[in-house]
């Protein structure tokens, strides 16, 4: 089967505002704000498609039950900020107050950030209006956060210069951190169902129809003389 969004070709908002994303914020705190500013105003998204602002009580508190929407199709994609995210960079940066110890980057196998979607709904439709404005506000996210705690370490490091008995390993911890400060939001895509396997499926029967139809006309023509 081949499911054309129509109006795709022009994206009037008659048609864009249908589509639905569902935006969770498990942290709640200073993260979760600037995940869900940068959704209320980086468009086109907030222009031009239909933001879900959704209670993590919606999945059961639970991030894991989340793509279950987008398999039932209630939602074209759902982007979740996971839980803890604050105190985890948080305590980053106390390490780098402290500096007793070398940190470490927070995030290396769970990003805070997931966003699933489901290709084989509408390919055309997740590539062209859905995924591009979800990757826009997290840009825009990963911007104003990663401001704030450049802010916060320069502030850092300026009152406990004179403090700190280890400030070698202070310094280190800084460029340590400079992958979080580039991209705190860092994202894990998941596509439930990849559109390829459809699409080369729908292509190959296509060539196969025309294939049986040109041998049915040089038959007929053969008759025909």
């Amino acid at each position: 089967m081949c499911v054309f969004y129509l109006g795709s070709g022009h994206n009037p908002n008659r048609y864009t505002k249908n589509l639905d994303v569902a935006i969770v914020d498990f942290d709640g705190e200073q993260a979760g704000s600037f995940f869900l500013n940068a959704f209320r105003t980086t468009p086109p998204g907030n222009l031009t498609l239909h933001w879900e602002y959704k209670n993590p009580n919606d999945y059961g508190n639970s991030v894991n039950e989340t793509p279950q929407a987008v398999d039932d199709g209630q939602v074209w994609a759902i982007v979740v900020l996971r839980p803890n995210i604050t105190s985890t960079i948080n305590k980053s940066l106390y390490a780098l107050i402290n500096s007793t110890t070398l940190v470490t980057y927070p995030f290396v196998s769970t990003p805070p950030v997931l966003v699933t979607y489901d290709e084989g709904r509408n390919p055309f439709t997740q590539n062209v209006f859905v995924l591009p404005p979800i990757r826009a506000a997290i840009a825009t996210a990963n911007k104003q956060y990663s401001q704030a705690l450049r802010t916060t370490i320069s502030s850092i490091l300026s009152s406990t210069a004179s403090l700190n008995s280890n400030r070698t390993l202070q310094l280190q911890n800084s460029l340590r951190l400079k992958q979080l400060l580039a991209n705190p939001f860092a994202v894990q895509y998941t596509n439930l169902h990849p559109a390829l396997p459809y699409v080369g499926m729908f292509e190959s029967n296509i060539i196969g129809t025309k294939r049986k139809l040109e041998i049915a006309v040089k038959i007929l023509n053969l008759f025909s003389k």
